[in-house]
């Protein structure tokens, strides 16, 4: 993941498929903790790819996370102190107030189908960089390395796949 950015970035503009579901995310943490908590909490950092969103994970897991137990406007102005000034400020403010995008009621069912999806993308980039160190590694020069990641292999893509049947069972699909 890049790292939390240090001076003013670029912000990523909110309505970037490439970005929706780490947005969504952020937002089930800062808006709804109690039900994104430990789950939420457990996401590391480079299951976010904008900088700015790393840098805002960083700052909600610094103010003591979505389980912390710290809620609405308690939970944004223990954040803030984590985040540089500027645009990575900003978009911690935005994303405590916009809305976010279930189509029914926001419950755990759709906060936790967010939190799948965004794992099963980190664990699809884990999945190609594994599928790279395999296409370079001899299965006959190194038998037992190459047994081994191929073993890591399987069971990310077994766990991808249970990722993406709990996103879509909570209608994040």
């Amino acid at each position: 993941a890049p790292a939390a950015p240090t001076q003013d970035v670029a912000r990523p503009a909110p309505k970037d498929p490439r970005f929706a579901v780490q947005r969504e995310a952020l937002k089930a943490a800062l808006q709804q903790p109690a039900i994104a908590g430990p789950e939420y909490d457990a996401l590391p950092l480079e299951a976010f790819t904008h900088p700015v969103y790393v840098a805002v994970h960083e700052a909600v897991l610094k103010a003591g996370g979505a389980g912390s137990g710290l809620t609405g406007p308690a939970l944004l102005d223990a954040a803030a102190p984590h985040c540089p000034e500027g645009t990575v400020r900003r978009v911690l403010s935005e994303l405590a107030v916009e809305p976010l995008q279930a189509k029914d009621e926001v419950d755990s069912r759709y906060i936790s189908s967010i939190l799948a999806r965004l794992q099963e993308s980190l664990v699809g980039r884990q999945i190609a960089e594994i599928k790279g160190k395999l296409q370079r590694l001899s299965p006959v020069e190194a038998p037992d390395d190459y047994r081994a990641l191929f073993g890591d292999l399987v069971a990310l893509e077994q766990y991808k796949k249970s990722l993406g049947e709990q996103a879509a069972a909570g209608a994040w699909g």
